[in-house]
């Protein structure tokens, strides 16, 4: 989680969620990306990460293997995510979601929270001012100290 725990002190404003497993964190045998528990419950409750949440590639086989692309998408947005990656048909994925809001399995107040989430976001990038300026981490001082400490250290 330490990498998580960095990026959220940063000032990461989005996180892409792996479709692992992590059965040291919770039983219920779901992919990361599809688990309450570990979007809402780790990344949001225990490590106060409040930006957006997008799912890795959902035609993976460690989704595809497993669940259709209807289940899985509603699944995801069950568990928190806000912006799911690639679907490969995209009428299926949003007449699932569409029809899991109108069942109930859905609320509409979870959509709302995506939706707001996803417009701060844009807005925070049409407003010039991003919370840490590319130039100033990318190829700073320090930024390329770290790379040379990592060459050095994964050197046989």
């Amino acid at each position: 989680l330490l990498p998580f725990c960095s990026g959220i002190e940063a000032g990461a404003e989005m996180v892409m969620m792996g479709h692992l497993m992590t059965p040291e964190i919770t039983d219920n045998g779901l992919p990361a990306t599809l688990s309450r528990s570990i979007v809402e419950g780790v990344l949001r409750e225990q490590l106060g990460f409040d930006g957006v949440i997008i799912t890795d590639g959902l035609e993976m086989s460690a989704i595809t293997a497993f669940y259709s692309e209807e289940e899985a998408v509603v699944m995801a947005v069950e568990a928190g995510i806000d912006i799911l990656l690639l679907p490969n048909d995209f009428s299926k994925a949003y007449n699932a979601v569409l029809t899991a809001v109108m069942d109930g399995r859905i609320s509409e107040e979870r959509i709302d929270e995506s939706v707001i989430r996803i417009l701060a976001l844009k807005l925070r990038a049409i407003s010039g001012k991003p919370t840490q300026a590319p130039e100033t981490v990318l190829g700073s001082p320090e930024h390329q100290q770290l790379a040379e400490r990592i060459r050095e250290e994964a050197r046989p």
